[in-house]
C-alpha cells in the first residue's frame, strides 16, 4: 500500500476538481518520507490520505491538499522560482516545495515547531529550505518571491504577503469566505478582490481567484485570528 496509496487518493480529489498535477509533484511526493515528518504515535499510518497532529496544536496536512495547492491552476510550480511558504509546520510541505522549486524560505511562529522541522529536513537531506522562525503576517523582506504559499486558514489576506509578491507571481492562501475558507489565488493586475483586509492599500490592485473549499488550522499573527 504504503506511498502510493495516497497518491492515487491525492490525483483523484485534484481530478474531480479540474486541476492538473505536474509531474514534478507526484514524483516529489513519491519521494518524501511523509513519517519522516510525523509524531512517533501516528507514523505507521502515514499512507493514509489524512491530516495527522503534530507540535503545538497543529497537523501535517493531507496529502491531497498538499498536492492541490501545487497544481499548475492554483500555484504553477516551476523549477527556476524561489516560494516563500508560510507557516511550516512539521516542514513536510517545504520538503515537497524543494524538490519542485529552486528554493524555499519558510517562516514558523512555532519554537517547538521550527525545531522540529528543521530536525526533520535535515534528516532527509534537504539542502535548499531556510526556516525561518517569525510571524508570517507581518514578516518582511528586502526581496520579492516568485510564489507565496500560506498553509493554514486566514481571515484576510494580509497586506505584508502582497507587497512580498513579484510583479508576475502568485500568491495561493486559504482566505475566510461565507462557509468558511477556500484556496484563494492572487495576483498583482487590476481586478477585484473580496478577501483583502479593511483599508488595504492593494483595493483594486490585485486580482484574486476563488478555488475549491478547504480546511486548515488558523493562521496566527499580527493580521492572523
Amino acid at each position: 500500500m504504503g506511498t502510493v496509496a495516497f497518491i492515487r487518493s491525492a490525483l483523484s480529489i485534484c481530478r474531480r476538481q479540474n486541476l492538473t498535477v505536474p509531474e514534478s509533484v507526484i514524483k516529489a511526493m513519491r519521494e518524501i518520507p511523509r513519517e519522516r515528518f510525523m509524531i512517533n504515535k501516528y507514523r505507521e499510518a502515514a499512507w493514509k490520505d489524512e491530516p495527522f497532529p503534530i507540535h503545538g496544536g497543529q497537523t501535517i496536512s493531507a496529502p491531497h491538499m498538499v498536492m492541490m495547492m501545487l497544481t499548475r491552476e492554483l500555484f504553477d510550480p516551476r523549477p527556476d522560482l524561489d516560494v516563500l511558504e508560510i507557516g511550516t509546520g512539521s516542514g513536510y510541505n517545504a520538503a515537497i516545495l524543494s524538490k519542485v522549486f529552486r528554493h524555499v524560505t519558510t517562516v514558523e511562529r512555532k519554537d517547538e515547531l521550527v525545531e522540529f522541522a528543521r530536525k526533520n529536513l535535515q534528516s532527509i537531506g534537504v539542502s535548499n529550505v531556510d526556516v525561518l522562525k517569525g510571524d508570517g503576517t507581518a514578516i518582511t523582506f528586502s526581496r520579492k518571491y516568485d510564489r507565496i504559499m500560506v498553509t493554514a486558514g486566514a481571515p484576510y489576506i494580509p497586506d505584508n504577503l502582497i507587497e512580498l509578491l513579484d510583479s508576475k507571481g502568485i500568491l495561493l492562501i486559504p482566505a475566510k469566505d461565507l462557509y468558511g475558507h477556500s484556496l484563494v489565488k492572487v495576483v498583482k493586475e487590476r481586478g477585484t478582490c473580496n478577501y483583502l483586509k479593511e483599508g488595504s492599500k492593494f483595493k483594486g490592485k490585485v486580482n484574486c481567484i476563488t478555488g475549491p473549499a478547504v480546511k486548515f488550522v488558523p493562521l496566527l499573527g499580527e493580521d492572523g485570528y
